[in-house]
């Protein structure tokens, strides 16, 4: 069963409807019609019912605590560098394409939220993993030795190199995307990156790749890929 909209005479009336099926065909029955939707929103009955049937699931029960503030916290983690990486977040894009990917498929939560927080998480722990910051016993972040000169009060601070360079690295990077596709674009992508790749990548035509341990063309396709190797010409015997 679920709820349904259904327009009269210029009116919207709610409805709830229970398919079923007759024969080869699957057809709707209208259960009860509830009234007019602007008068059930208005007087509050629609959200009196919601609340009433879900005390049926538990699901819904856990949500609508969310909502309201009356979940207690069992534990919670707050990660300091989040209003930074929402700017680069939204910036790329990320938050509008998983929205749009999200709409109408009837998630219960934001789904974009629940990512940005997984893929957050996984880049602070990067960090982490390269001593740029350390990971507490409450969950939080602190910046280890190493990463402490980048804080703008820090003597001899870096933040200012950083961010500036910062600003090139990412031009670099985040056109890899949609300029990078076969194995020949990546080549040429590489060749252009300074002159060591330049001189690795001076014969293309006698350079042989592969894609997952799999020896492929120049014209193949690496979306996907977890490994592209190169192997320059060899000679014996």
């Amino acid at each position: 069963m679920y709820f349904r909209r259904k327009q009269s005479q210029g009116r919207i009336y709610l409805q709830i409807v229970e398919s079923h099926r007759s024969g080869d065909q699957v057809r709707q029955r209208v259960i009860a019609t509830l009234g007019r939707l602007d008068e059930l929103e208005a007087s509050g009955q629609l959200d009196r019912l919601l609340r009433s049937g879900a005390r049926f699931v538990q699901q819904a029960m856990v949500l609508d605590a969310a909502r309201t503030g009356d979940a207690p916290a069992v534990a919670v983690r707050r990660i300091g560098p989040a209003l930074l990486f929402e700017r680069l977040w939204q910036e790329t894009g990320c938050h509008s394409v998983i929205t749009a990917l999200a709409r109408g498929r009837g998630h219960r939560f934001s789904l974009e939220r629940a990512v940005f927080l997984s893929v957050l998480h996984r880049l602070m722990r990067g960090l982490a993993s390269l001593g740029i910051c350390r990971e507490r016993t409450d969950g939080r972040y602190a910046l280890t030795a190493l990463g402490s000169p980048l804080c703008a009060d820090a003597p001899s601070s870096l933040r200012a190199s950083a961010i500036w360079w910062g600003r090139y690295q990412w031009s670099a990077w985040s056109q890899l995307g949609s300029s990078v596709r076969t194995v020949d674009d990546l080549i040429g992508w590489l060749t252009a990156r300074g002159e060591t790749y330049a001189y690795a990548f001076e014969k293309p035509k006698v350079i042989r790749a592969a894609i997952d341990h799999a020896h492929v063309k120049p014209d193949a396709t690496i979306a996907g890929a977890s490994e592209i190797a190169f192997f320059p010409p060899m000679t014996g015997g």
